[in-house]
């Protein structure tokens, strides 16, 4: 079984770096300013926590090296287009209209889900939004038709990794059945989450990267408006985080921790990713149940500075692929490789 992205070189960057210790240590009488309600015991200060930022700085501006304008609008019409038509069917029952597709072909394994009304409405306005942020590629020169996806393959290859199986294999081996994202509101919320954050760090990550100051811009707000749609998500998977996700015997919290643990294994060293509760000491953490803490909320994935993370379109296309369907054929700078796509 192949993931939904076709065949594409990927050099993912391994980075690294020394910082210097915290200016306010503990011992110091020095409190740390405000109340960030982590573990970390060098609070906002710890400059042992810039890594994650020095290192997406330092891939971003080796990808500036290798990218041109006109090759990542082609590499954003082809997330959006992935993301969008699944959000779009999921919701609406519809497709993206030829303006947007160009001529794309038809995918395999997306359709309209089986969803409750409060989850309905607001994930519909996040579909017709995504659907602007396709017309957003075609307005800035995107012209390549949208590629064949087939979302079963992918999403069961996404989930087969994230329960470290074999590749070729999905859950079914463990749970009787592969994995549907159309089942219900539990399953769609996991799927389309998984892809809202990937689109909105990858579109953050190219603000780093264009050069056109108009589209910088443009994508800047796709980058932000993505990050408020996958909190919406965030908010309606945490609210059923103790629910069952078919045809798994774990819940949404469980199935989502995997999915975000897998994202962070497929994008380099840095710790990138956070799973709807946490206790990494290393992000802001807030009890759910105080005084006594057992679980922790996490509606907004951040580093302790609360600041969004950042991936390069190396590490978006790392992540999509599952890593497996990758060839030394195809040129990391030639995205139309993406529009080949084989179910």
């Amino acid at each position: 079984m192949t993931s939904w992205t076709a065949t594409l070189l990927v050099s993912l960057l391994s980075v690294s770096s020394n910082v210097g210790a915290a200016p306010f240590d503990t011992g110091t009488g020095l409190a740390p300013l405000g109340n960030l309600l982590t573990s970390d015991k060098g609070g906002p200060y710890n400059l042992t926590l810039l890594p994650v930022q020095q290192n997406e700085v330092r891939a971003g501006i080796a990808a500036r090296q290798t990218y041109t304008d006109k090759d990542i609008i082609d590499f954003l019409t082809v997330v959006e287009c992935l993301e969008g038509r699944f959000d779009s069917m999921g919701t609406l029952g519809l497709d993206f209209n030829d303006d947007l597709t160009l001529g794309g072909p038809a995918g395999v394994g997306y359709g309209k889900a089986n969803l409750s009304p409060e989850v309905l409405a607001p994930l519909t306005e996040v579909a017709v939004s995504e659907q602007g942020h396709a017309l957003f590629t075609r307005h800035a020169g995107g012209k390549n038709p949208c590629p064949f996806v087939n979302y079963t393959a992918g999403f069961n290859d996404v989930f087969a990794a994230a329960y470290g199986l074999q590749p070729g294999q999905d859950i079914s081996v463990l749970f009787g059945k592969p994995f549907n994202p159309l089942v219900n509101d539990e399953t769609f919320l996991v799927s389309m989450l998984f892809l809202e954050e990937l689109g909105a760090t990858g579109n953050k990550g190219l603000t780093g990267i264009i050069s056109n100051p108009v589209i910088n811009n443009g994508v800047a707000g796709l980058a932000t408006s993505a990050t408020a749609f996958a909190a919406v998500e965030r908010y309606l998977a945490f609210e059923r985080r103790n629910n069952r996700v078919y045809p798994t015997n774990e819940t949404v919290a469980q199935v989502f921790a995997r999915l975000s643990a897998y994202r962070d294994s497929m994008d380099g060293p840095q710790f990138d990713d956070q799973g709807l509760l946490n206790t990494d000491p290393r992000s802001i953490a807030i009890a759910i149940n105080q005084p006594n803490p057992g679980q922790y909320i996490n509606l907004f994935p951040t580093d302790v500075h609360g600041i969004t993370f950042s991936r390069t379109p190396q590490q978006v296309i790392n992540i999509q692929t599952v890593h497996v369907a990758i060839t030394p054929a195809a040129a990391i700078s030639n995205w139309r490789a993406l529009a080949q796509s084989q179910s």
